[in-house]
């Protein structure tokens, strides 16, 4: 399913992810958790570990960028909102992720959003 929201990107966003690695889990671990201050594993949909575009290094010179989507509270997001498809939250939560790889901030993310 992951693979399948990924694909539904716009070709241009696709390439521009690079060589971005997209990993499931069921459960984001505690190193993961600590990273966004979070102690409750289901409130942690996905999560961006890398450098951003924006920071310009080489890609070579360091690990590949990953995005993490984490199975379990996905499925949970989706149980509690009746309205969106799993496919909307994955497409969401992947756009999300890849938007830090871009170098975007969550406010950042939240003004697009609100527009």
């Amino acid at each position: 399913m992951a693979e399948e929201a990924f694909s539904a990107l716009p070709d241009p966003f696709r390439q521009a992810c690079g060589h971005v690695v997209v990993r499931v889990t069921d459960f984001a671990d505690d190193d993961a958790l600590r990273s966004v201050n979070l102690s409750n594993p289901w409130g942690l949909l996905g999560l961006y570990s890398g450098i951003p575009l924006t920071e310009g290094i080489a890609a070579e010179e360091h690990l590949p960028a990953e995005v993490w989507l984490y199975r379990n509270p996905i499925l949970l997001h989706w149980i509690e909102t009746p309205d969106s498809t799993i496919r909307e939250i994955l497409i969401n939560t992947l756009v999300h992720e890849i938007g830090h790889h871009f170098g975007l901030s969550d406010d950042d993310m939240e003004e697009i959003e609100s527009r």
